[in-house]
């Protein structure tokens, strides 16, 4: 099964509620911002690959763990990102 996904440069906006964005968009500095997006960009689409969730709106990282409509569900996450990359793992167990 795969447990982690890396993307570079670019995540699709349609993909994060407006508080996500609005969270994102407080940072300063647009780096921060496209850090921030794209490392729970590869999150939510992990968890689209995985199964895990429909909707990536639904899915909110929410260290260590995921969030599912608001809720924690029994699945990890950690994220990390460095310009122009990000990644994401997600497991069963604890990870990171």
């Amino acid at each position: 099964m795969k447990r982690s996904l890396i993307v570079r440069d670019v995540y699709d906006l349609s993909y994060f509620t407006g508080d996500e964005l609005a969270t994102a968009h407080a940072f300063k500095l647009q780096k921060r911002v496209d850090e921030w997006l794209l490392a729970r960009f590869a999150a939510k689409q992990l968890a689209l690959d995985l199964g895990i969730i429909d909707d990536p709106r639904a899915c909110e990282v929410a260290r260590p763990m995921l969030l599912v409509d608001g809720a924690p569900v029994s699945w990890f996450v950690s994220i990390s990102h460095s310009a122009p990359y990000a990644g994401a793992a997600i497991a069963r167990e604890p990870i990171g």
